[in-house]
């Protein structure tokens, strides 16, 4: 699954109203759920930790993970971020030889 991202409006634009149109439209999507949080991430194989970047990942930041793949969905009560900064985190989870562990991540604050 792919993840599209949404119109950001401009902070400033020379056309007011179409400005206004642009910031209703986003809030629009906001309050519909579609905000840019979700994208999808793959667990590394045969390691016990991986590292996710991501500019919009903050040292408290909210991430929630929802597994896409088999795979993922075993080990998923044994995945939790062990370490989070100013754009990245840390997952820990299982060390085996899976190579299809795929969640999508939710990003929040």
């Amino acid at each position: 699954m792919s993840h599209h991202g949404y119109p950001i409006p401009p902070i400033e634009y020379v056309d007011e109203k179409e400005h206004r149109r642009l910031l209703a439209r986003s809030i629009h999507l906001l309050f519909n759920g579609k905000m840019n949080a979700a994208h999808d991430f793959t667990l590394k194989a045969n390691v016990a930790a991986t590292t996710l970047s991501d500019q919009r990942i903050g040292a408290d930041s909210h991430m929630s993970i929802m597994p896409t793949s088999a795979n993922a969905s075993a080990d998923f009560k044994d995945v939790y971020v062990s370490s989070i900064d100013n754009g990245y985190c840390v997952f820990t989870h299982p060390n085996n030889a899976n190579a299809d562990k795929t969640f999508t991540y939710l990003v929040i604050g």
